[in-house]
Order: C-alpha cells, then structure tokens, then sequence
C-alpha cells in the first residue's frame, strides 16, 4: 500500500510541474517529500550531505518531463492496457 500511496503523490508532482512554471511558483510541490518518501519505500538510503543534490535532480527531472505530460492524446493515440501482438 505505501506503494500506492508514493506512485500517486509521484503523479501529483508530476502534474504540478506540467500545468508550467506559473502554476508550480504558485503552488509548489513537496518534492522533499517525495524524494524522502521514495526512498523509504524502496529501501534506498540517501545521506544528509546528499539529500539536497537528489531533491535537485528530481526537481531538474521533473522539470524535463512537464511538457510531455501536459500533451493531451487524443483517444486513437491512448495506449491499449494490454499488448498483444
């Protein structure tokens, strides 16, 4: 379930950082949060001295990804939930 819960808060940021700059100065996400959250569900432990260039890189990957996710697919373009060849 804490699972679950971090992909959802994952695709909440995500969204934030694809509605554009505006939106995300205004209401920025807790990417510390995020990155603190991910870490524990996976196991992965980050050092203190760390932690702040790791928040970076989420932020600067996130950043990356906005304008892919703010391109709405038209229906035909959706992918099918099961391949098959």
């Amino acid at each position: 379930m804490p699972l679950l819960r971090l992909i959802g808060f994952t695709r909440e940021v995500t969204c934030h950082f694809a509605q554009g700059e505006k939106a995300v100065a205004e209401n920025k996400p807790d990417v510390g949060k995020l990155v603190d959250e991910a870490a524990k569900a996976i196991g992965l432990p980050i050092a203190p001295e760390y932690r702040d260039d790791v928040i970076l890189n989420y932020q600067r990957s996130l950043a990356i990804v906005a304008p892919l996710l703010a391109v709405d697919l038209d229906d035909p373009l959706t992918p099918a939930p099961v391949y098959r060849p």
